[in-house]
């Protein structure tokens, strides 16, 4: 999980500020699978922000900006373009993106070769634990995302890797240094085996909801007079805001519609778990929900309402250095 200031008015302005962090959530079902840990379990929060000449944080409400802050710096755990160094062995990496405008598609390749990507295991999403491995060069990370990769480096002994951005996401606007997120410099020994073995085939049995059809609810995003709303009421509508009350533990097929055009963002619900319907979005091999919508696209969900599970918080203190 994560948390980030929710102050009506100022949510992406303190977001952007840097109110937001992880909230990383364990359970023993997780902790039997022997995925790395300790530190070898690396909390990565992505940040694109922009810069006046002074090195001073450039502010968008100073500057009038209400639309998009895409950033031409990009930051990991708050420092650009930095590097960490890594044993030669599997890490497990919880990727957070904390922009408020940024998506990226994230790829890793070899100094020694470039242009070769270098594969890597997506285990977790928004959602938690998939249902199983899957394996990927690509990973898309859209804004308030978050997934957990497994990444071997046992291959790249002595180099380095570095973890790029393809650009031309989306509606994002590019810059000369946001092709780059940040670089591994990989070690020649391991000094701890554990957690250090082949991924198990299963990770967990997920209770997918049954069939359904007929829509339950229409919700269309759109933009219109400098303000999100969602069809056609903002946040500062006290009176309508407010605008589903699904039973606890019911499913219901929602049809989600951006109509605005010229932006990108995802679509994400608090305490539920959603399961695209029509049409679906496959990204290197991963069926996802709460992806940010294509322009003019209709995308149908079954969403679930579910309890929280106990579990335990904790942050490992790991903190890449500055490249």
């Amino acid at each position: 999980m994560w948390y980030h200031d929710h102050a009506v008015g100022h949510t992406a302005e303190n977001a952007y500020y840097g109110q937001a962090g992880f909230y990383i959530l364990e359970d023993a079902q997780k902790n039997a699978l022997n995925l790395p840990s300790g530190n070898y379990d690396i909390p990565l929060a992505l940040a694109a922000k922009r810069y006046n000449a002074d090195g001073t944080l450039w502010d968008p409400e100073a500057n009038g900006e209400t639309t998009s802050v895409f950033g031409d710096v990009i930051q990991v755990n708050g420092q650009p373009w930095p590097y960490l160094a890594v044993e030669p062995r599997k890490y497990l990496f919880r990727f957070l993106d904390t922009s408020i405008s940024r998506s990226f598609q994230l790829y890793a390749e070899a100094d020694k070769k470039v242009g070769t990507r270098i594969p890597f295991t997506v285990i977790g999403s928004d959602a938690g634990l998939l249902a199983s491995p899957v394996d990927t060069t690509q990973l898309d990370i859209s804004m308030a995302e978050r997934w957990e990769v497994v990444f071997d480096f046992s291959a790249y002994a002595g180099q380095n890797v570095t973890l790029k951005n393809t650009g031309k996401v989306g509606a994002d606007d590019d810059f000369d240094g946001t092709d780059r997120v940040m670089r591994f410099m990989v070690g020649n020994s391991v000094s701890d085996t554990k957690g250090n073995g082949p991924l198990p085939s299963t990770l967990r049995t997920v209770p997918m909801p049954p069939p359904k059809t007929g829509i339950d609810r229409s919700y269309e995003f759109m933009r219109s007079n400098g303000e999100w709303q969602v069809n056609g009421v903002t946040w500062a509508d006290v009176e309508d805001r407010v605008i589903a009350k699904p039973q606890r533990g019911a499913v219901e097929l929602w049809e989600l519609k951006n109509g605005a055009g010229g932006w990108t963002h995802p679509i994400h619900i608090h305490l539920i778990v959603s399961q695209p319907s029509a049409p679906s979005f496959f990204l290197g091999g991963l069926l996802e929900a709460n992806r940010f919508l294509p322009l003019f696209s209709i995308l149908f969900v079954l969403l679930t309402t579910r309890a929280n599970e106990n579990s335990s918080a904790g942050l490992p203190n790991h903190q890449p250095h500055r490249w």
